[in-house]
């Protein structure tokens, strides 16, 4: 039943996608292996029709497309792609091994003289007349062994060797069959083209044939191969070539033979659709159920995983079945109850499917309906390790937190960090992606910090907690005595961490530089002491350059006043030569004349200065500015009047560039 099943969905499915195909004449598919054969009803079929009644409403389709379900009686133990015997690439039609179905030729091998071989190829043009066969080879086969390509070798009328390729693909199946194409080999050999007009046959040029009765067995020698999955001998003592092969058909999709094999080694129908027929699934066109959702889509080993779903129409009348699988081996496998009602605990981690299976109470079919819900689970998310690169750091120094995990779902971990310092909290990030965070101590101490886990796939405060410790210490410089630092041209250097409460001669190097950026620090002038004016002036300092803002003036800090001084008493730069001269070329706007004044004299001015004339830039066109303009007018061959017009102006623009 399972077999006539899928052989049934492949059928149906098959005329479905061949819809249209006749249009043009008036109907959608013909009844013959063009489309869909079709036989008839016939009421004997019981099976058959049950089959049929029990899949009625099921389609397969690969995403949201349907099916080509093509199929053919044997595949001979390996499946042949769309693309290798047809030319054009289906995804789910592809070429594979299939061991269960492994046999051979119908009625065995076949057998064709070498001069059957000759008649056959002059029937077919692919030999002249006065051209003759002396030896046939399999030149290329796919990786299924099919035949790609066959090589016949001749003598030509000049009685010179030649040979001919013929690229077969599927065709290599009626390669090697009779046809009346050519008139001149039908009129010449007429009993040979009367082989299935005449119960016996009697041929002085088929041997093989004579005084045969012609049987189906001998029509397929004639009509061509079973499959093109096939291999030859050549006998010489008898010039006859047998050929042995497997399978029966093109071999693309569903072996009918593979099915039921793997019917009666208990496949289910579906099972054997989606061997055949790569990345596929059904789907149900009669729809029961409107949602089915689980509780939770990622879950913990040993989590209870429920089910939430809505009926469409009345849900009295409705059977339940469920069937998990994980990585597409079924792990657990229900029976048809009243109550929609379902639980399931994982015992390992990985990806399930949830399968909802409904059907009505009075439905022969497997199901009338068919919903899946996808599950993934994982471990616990567990601290291995917290790292600080540095145990014993200086105040103002960076320290690097790192923590190790293992386990967690496929949506990630999120980690949350807390910096205690004398039971008290100083710092804490709230949950973020990174599992490294940097920390810039600013006092003397010793430091926990608590780092938090929490996987993204539930809703828990957190998965696991570990912390670390680090020291911290001012840091004094005495390599060059004392303490006092420097603060010379606009360049701070102090050689200890300041704070509030600290005097000294490097406390006024600091404020001296909080006042030269514009800080206010409680006195006009440096004092010495660390109050609370420079505590203030250092925090509004230390949040505009987004430092830790506790007030504290280690070597970060240092170093942002440094560069907030650099960059402003930085020395002005010249500008370029390039920007000079965009500065010095002029825009007309008027004819300049003498007695003319205002800025775009002056401009003119600067031009003729920067050329080399003698002016003064005074913003008045005096004498020397209209001698300079008449001596650059003569120059470059401009009417002289010594006037600023359009086109002496264009002439200066275009020295200066």
């Amino acid at each position: 039943m399972r077999s006539i099943k899928s052989s049934g969905s492949c059928c149906k499915k098959l005329c479905l996608s061949q819809i249209g195909r006749h249009r043009s004449s008036g109907y959608d598919v013909c009844d013959g292996t063009h489309c869909q054969v079709y036989r008839g009803y016939n009421e004997g079929y019981d099976k058959v029709i049950k089959a049929v009644e029990e899949t009625r409403g099921v389609i397969l389709v690969y995403g949201n497309s349907l099916v080509n379900t093509y199929y053919s009686a044997s595949n001979g133990g390996y499946t042949e792609s769309s693309e290798n015997a047809w030319g054009g690439r289906v995804d789910y039609l592809k070429s594979f091994k299939d061991d269960i179905d492994n046999d051979s030729w119908p009625y065995g091998d076949r057998k064709l003289t070498k001069s059957e071989i000759d008649m056959i190829l002059k029937s077919k043009g692919y030999l002249s007349l006065n051209q003759s066969l002396t030896d046939i080879k399999i030149s290329g086969t796919f990786t299924s062994g099919r035949v790609k390509e066959i090589t016949i070798k001749y003598i030509d009328v000049d009685n010179v060797e030649k040979e001919k390729k013929f690229s077969v693909n599927d065709n290599v199946r009626s390669f090697f069959a009779v046809t009346s194409k050519n008139q001149d080999i039908k009129t010449k050999y007429p009993e040979f083209f009367n082989l299935f007009n005449n119960s016996v046959l009697f041929s002085a040029n088929f041997p093989l044939l004579a005084g045969k009765q012609v049987n189906t067995e001998l029509k397929d020698v004639y009509t061509g191969f079973p499959s093109a999955l096939f291999t030859f001998t050549y006998d010489d003592k008898t010039s006859t070539y047998t050929f042995s092969g497997k399978g029966y058909g093109h071999g693309i999709g569903m072996s009918q033979k593979g099915a039921k094999y793997r019917a009666e080694r208990g496949a289910s129908f579906e099972d054997i659709l989606k061997f055949y027929y790569v990345g596929t699934s059904l789907k149900q066109l009669n729809t029961y159920v409107k949602t089915f959702s689980l509780t939770n889509s990622y879950a913990l080993v040993g989590d209870s995983i429920g089910t939430n779903i809505s009926i469409v129409g009345d849900s009295n009348r409705l059977l339940y079945k469920y069937i998990v699988e994980k990585s597409g081996e079924k792990v657990f496998t229900g029976e048809y109850t009243n109550s929609s009602a379902f639980s399931f605990s994982p015992t390992s981690t990985g990806e399930y499917s949830i399968n909802l299976y409904v059907k009505d109470i009075a439905s022969n079919r497997e199901y009338d309906d068919l919903k899946t819900s996808k599950l993934s689970v994982y471990i616990p998310p567990k601290i291995n390790k917290v790292t600080v690169n540095q145990e014993s750091q200086y105040a103002g120094k960076a320290v690097v937190i790192n923590t190790g995990v293992s386990g967690g779902s496929s949506k990630g971990i999120d980690y949350k960090y807390e910096v205690i310092l004398n039971d008290k909290v100083l710092y804490t990030t709230g949950y973020i992606s990174n599992s490294q965070f940097t920390y810039t101590p600013a006092f003397e101490g010793d430091y926990t910090v608590n780092v938090y886990i929490k996987d993204r796939a539930n809703n828990k405060d957190f998965d696991d907690f570990n912390s670390a410790s680090f020291s911290a210490k001012i840091f004094v410089d005495t390599s060059r005595g004392g303490t006092s630092g420097s603060y010379i041209n606009k360049k701070l250097v102090l050689k200890r961490t300041l704070k509030k409460g600290l005097t000294g001669e490097d406390v006024k190097y600091l404020q001296q530089a909080l006042l030269d950026l514009g800080y206010n620090i409680g006195t006009s002038k440096p004092t010495g002491l660390f109050g609370n004016g420079t505590h203030n002036a250092v925090v509004s300092f230390q949040k505009k350059n987004k430092l830790p803002s506790y007030g504290i003036v280690a070597s970060a800090t240092v170093d942002a006043i440094n560069k907030s001084l650099s960059a402003k008493y930085k020395a002005p730069q010249s500008p370029s030569r390039g920007q000079l001269l965009a500065a010095l070329r002029l825009t007309y706007k008027r004819t300049l004349i003498s007695g003319s004044k205002g800025e775009d004299v002056k401009k003119l001015q600067n031009a003729l200065k920067f050329l080399k004339y003698s002016v003064d830039v005074t913003g008045v066109y005096d004498k020397k500015t209209y001698n300079a303009v008449m001596t650059f007018q003569k120059k470059y061959k401009i009417m002289a009047t010594g006037k600023l017009d359009l086109t002496t102006v264009n002439k200066i623009n275009s020295l200066l560039k």
